[in-house]
């Protein structure tokens, strides 16, 4: 069960959320993700590029090739 801080934040984040226009939530989306990858080579103590290619490597992980993309 959800407090009710919890259900008011979550409120107040899908506001503002809609309240954007779709080129300032993709400004947004850009701007959290170059955030995490300076954050995770930070961490990492690596370049930015580096941090990139793991990440994207890191998303690989796992997946399966499509069964539809080979045909």
């Amino acid at each position: 069960m959800r407090s009710k801080v919890a259900e008011e934040l979550s409120d107040e984040f899908r506001a503002e959320m809609l309240a954007l226009s779709v080129d300032e939530r993709v400004r947004l989306a850009k701007n959290l993700g170059k955030q995490a990858v300076r954050l995770y080579a930070d961490a990492e103590g690596i370049s930015l590029d580096e941090a990139r290619r793991q990440l994207m490597r890191n998303a690989q992980l796992g997946r399966r090739p499509s069964k539809v993309a080979s045909e």
